[in-house]
């Protein structure tokens, strides 16, 4: 039975991984869907120091929404998902 939350095996349960795919897309998702793809972010001193983040962010620069989207996606990527996203946003 696996109603009693047991833990049935674990494998490198402590080992930190890098952020995946589908974390970035559903997150590109979210910024597509808020409409707000043009309003402006600073760069924080806390977000200049988050591990694997892009060396060229320093705290005090100025990005759109827009600007973060396209360094968040690596660039093969980025073609295809705006396609798809262009298409289904005019379903909604």
């Amino acid at each position: 039975c696996f109603d009693d939350n047991q833990v049935l095996y674990v494998k490198n349960s402590r080992k930190e991984l890098k952020q995946a795919s589908t974390t970035k897309v559903m997150t590109a998702v979210l910024l597509l869907e808020s409409d707000l793809l043009d309003a402006k972010n600073v760069i924080s001193q806390k977000a200049s120091n988050t591990p694997y983040s892009t060396p060229w962010m320093v705290p005090g620069d100025s990005y759109t929404n827009r600007q973060l989207l396209h360094a968040l996606l690596p660039a093969g990527l980025n073609r295809t998902l705006t396609l798809f996203f262009l298409s289904v946003r005019k379903v909604f």
